[in-house]
C-alpha cells in the first residue's frame, strides 16, 4: 500500500504514455469550485480503446450501467482520500501478478466509504494506445485482477458474471475460454476470501 502524497488540493492519476488535456482539467476544476461538496469526479478519456461515455452528468455511486472507469478518468481530492483512510493499493496494476484494476480497487474503497462523486463528461485525457486491460486482455495476471474486481462488486452474482466476462473477452481476442476461466475465478476467490491479505478493505 501505498499513500498519497501531495500538497495540491486535487490529484491525477497518470500513465507515461498519457496526454492530458489542459483545457478539459480547467473546466474540470470550475466545475468542482462549483460542487465544494464533492471528494472525487470522474471525467472522459480518448484513444486507442474508442470507450463510450455516458452523455450527462450524474452522481455516482452507483455507475451508470456500461460505464467501465479508467484510472486516469480519476481525479480525487487527497484529503478526503485521507481522512477515510483510503491509500494506493500497489498490489494492483502493471509489475504485479494482479497485473491490472487499481483503478477499480480505488472506487471501491471509495463507495465503502461514501465518499461523494460526481461524473463529467468532460475530456480529462488522451491515451493513445490500448490500455493494460486491453492489450494483455487475457494475460493471467489481468484476468485474476479482473475477478477480484468482479467479487468486490458484485460478491453474491459474481459467480455468473465471470464466466461471463471471460467468454466475452475470449471471443474478441481469441483467446481459450477453458485456459482463461481458471484465472478469473482465482481472482474471484480472492476477492471474496482473501481481500485482506490484498489490502483491501482496511
Amino acid at each position: 500500500m501505498h499513500a498519497l502524497h501531495g500538497k495540491d488540493e486535487w490529484c491525477m492519476m497518470a500513465d507515461d504514455d498519457l496526454v492530458f488535456d489542459v483545457e478539459g482539467i480547467k473546466e474540470m476544476m470550475r466545475k468542482l469550485e462549483a460542487h465544494s461538496e464533492l471528494d472525487f469526479a470522474l471525467g472522459q478519456s480518448t484513444g486507442g480503446d474508442a470507450k463510450v461515455f455516458p452523455s450527462n452528468e450524474y452522481d455516482v455511486f452507483p455507475l451508470a450501467k456500461n460505464h467501465f472507469v479508467t484510472e486516469f478518468e480519476l481525479i480525487v481530492r487527497l484529503e478526503s482520500l485521507r481522512r477515510a483512510g483510503i491509500n494506493y493499493n500497489s498490489n494492483f496494476g502493471v509489475g504485479n501478478r494482479l497485473g491490472a484494476g487499481e483503478g477499480a480497487v480505488l472506487l471501491y474503497e471509495m463507495r465503502r466509504k461514501k465518499l461523494r462523486g460526481r461524473y463529467f463528461p468532460i475530456v480529462l485525457a488522451c491515451h493513445p494506445g490500448l490500455t493494460t486491460s486491453e492489450r494483455v486482455a487475457l494475460d493471467a495476471g489481468v484476468l485474476e485482477a479482473e475477478g477480484v474486481v468482479v467479487a468486490l462488486n458484485y460478491p453474491f452474482t459474481g459467480v455468473l458474471r465471470v464466466p461471463l466476462m471471460v467468454w466475452r473477452r475470449t471471443r474478441r481476442f481469441g483467446g481459450s475460454f477453458c485456459r482463461s476461466l481458471p484465472c478469473a475465478f482465482r481472482g474471484f476467490v480472492r476477492g471474496i476470501f482473501g481481500r485482506k491479505s490484498l489490502g483491501i478493505g482496511q
